[in-house]
């Protein structure tokens, strides 16, 4: 299975002229469609070079900065497919109690002490964040292999890390994908222990979510529960 960003592309190709607009913002670009809806990616501090939105020079997914374009454009094209049952944080749709061990992968701040409630085994590991509350990226693969839960940051799809991680995974494992930055489309089931993929949708047309990415607001600031979506697997219960 390819990694999701050459797997979408080769997919779905990457067509400018469905872009009416876009911006690229300290930490997110977001991308609008002509039919108004929206996709967004963190940039986690990448340069993005705007050339495949501005001419006709083809995407280059070996380039992060193009990959993050991508990503954003996925998520406008993907994300507003779905029927969501109901807009939820993900320690709202996962009883996080019943796992043995959990796994962080990528440090979300506002979540940690949640999560470290529900569950005191939790392990954290980021390789931009080295805090107490994290845990030697060294020893991640080891920690990975033996737990029965683990959540990952959205960005892992743009920075091309989540086949290793997924594929460092044990049979048992369950795979949380979290964050603004996923595609919400059934075939990232298809990747091994993906059970739940956690994203965002926006009203159509919402010009309000392009100010806030231009005054670089962080994503506490501009996501509501009611951007807060989720899909899950068929065989998926929790």
């Amino acid at each position: 299975m390819q990694e999701p960003i050459s797997y979408f592309y080769e997919k779905t190709g990457f067509k400018r002229s469905l872009i009416s607009r876009y911006i690229i913002g300290d930490k997110f670009v977001c991308i609008m469609l002509e039919d108004g809806h929206i996709g967004l990616c963190s940039t986690l501090g990448t340069r993005i070079d705007p050339e495949i939105l501005e001419n006709d020079t083809p995407p280059d997914t070996g380039r992060e900065g193009d990959r993050i374009i991508l990503n954003a454009y996925f998520n406008a094209l993907c994300n507003y497919s779905n029927e969501y049952e109901e807009n939820a944080d993900i320690l709202d749709a996962v009883d996080f109690s019943l796992f043995d061990d959990v796994v962080m992968i990528g440090y979300f701040e506002t979540l940690y002490e949640k999560f470290r409630k529900v569950n005191p085994s939790l392990h954290v590991f980021d390789r931009q964040v080295e805090n107490s509350d994290t845990e030697p990226i060294s020893t991640m693969y080891e920690v990975i292999s033996s737990t029965n839960a683990v959540v990952v940051t959205g960005t892992t799809l743009f920075n091309g890390s989540l086949l290793e991680i997924i594929n460092a995974t044990n049979d048992g494992c369950s795979v949380f994908l979290l964050g603004p930055s996923n595609i919400l489309h059934t075939d990232m089931f298809k990747y091994r222990n993906v059970k739940m993929v956690f994203g965002s949708v926006f009203d159509s047309f919402d010009t309000e979510i392009f100010k806030q990415i231009e005054k670089g607001a962080h994503a506490r600031e501009f996501l509501r529960l009611k951007n807060k979506v989720y899909i899950k697997s068929d065989n998926t219960v929790f």
